[in-house]
This record gives C-alpha cells, sequence and structure tokens, in this order.
C-alpha cells in the first residue's frame, strides 16, 4: 500500500474513532441527566427564556404597545416612551423597539419548541402515548 494511502486511512479511522467517543459520551451524558438534556441544551433553554421574559418585560416596561393593524405608536405612547427613555423617542424608534422584541419573543419560542423536541422523553411518556 501506498505510503500517502496508509496515513490517509489511518487518519480516517481515528477521525471515526474520536467521533464515535463523542457521540457515546454525549448520548451518556444525556441519559444520565435528569431531564432527558444536555448540559448546552439545558443552558440554551436558560438562556432563550431568559431572553424571552427581557423582550417581554421590555416592551411592557418602555410602555409601547401597538394596537393591530396600527402602522405607528400614538402620540401619548411615544411621550410615555421618552419619559421612561429619558430623551426624545420618536414614533419610527418606537416602533423598531417593538417590532424588535415581538421578533425576539417570536424567535425565542421557536428556539424552547425546537430545544423541547430534543429532549429525551421518559419511558413512561412512550407508554402512555401508546
Amino acid at each position: 500500500m501506498d505510503p500517502l494511502t496508509a496515513l490517509s486511512v489511518a487518519a480516517s479511522v481515528i477521525q471515526f474513532i474520536q467521533f464515535a467517543s463523542s457521540l457515546i459520551s454525549n448520548t451518556n451524558e444525556i441519559y444520565d441527566s435528569a431531564n432527558g438534556a444536555s448540559a448546552n441544551t439545558l443552558h440554551l433553554e436558560d438562556v432563550y427564556s431568559k431572553l424571552k421574559s427581557l423582550s417581554k418585560t421590555l416592551s411592557v416596561h418602555v410602555g409601547l404597545q401597538i394596537p393591530p393593524g396600527h402602522a405607528g405608536i400614538s402620540g401619548s405612547s411615544n411621550k410615555l416612551a421618552e419619559q421612561k427613555l429619558g430623551e426624545k423617542a420618536s414614533p419610527d424608534q418606537g416602533l423598531a423597539l417593538v417590532q424588535l422584541s415581538a421578533d425576539c419573543k417570536a424567535d425565542c419560542n421557536e428556539l424552547l419548541k425546537a430545544l423541547e423536541k430534543l429532549k429525551v422523553r421518559s419511558e413512561g411518556s412512550l407508554g402512555k402515548r401508546l
């Protein structure tokens, strides 16, 4: 066998062993966890939950609420935003902030649903579904 080919095969075998080892390690971590998720998944879930909560609090705290079908922010909402922010807030800035907050909440909900699907379901829940 050509030395370069032998080196390539050896590198491929080592890479496969490293991948298999990582896979087994992560599987054991998830299996041994109390809530069926890896530490990384739990960390991401915590971060997205906090971000969702903060974006909701931001909308409520600043007092910027957009009525359905409304393209801008009313004068009274804008004055409230100016008082709370301590500076002049234009309707476009307030609208952008509310839209950003709404987008953040929607994205967090989507990511939290995806993370929930990654969790291992308990054996009892499988039996209940059948």
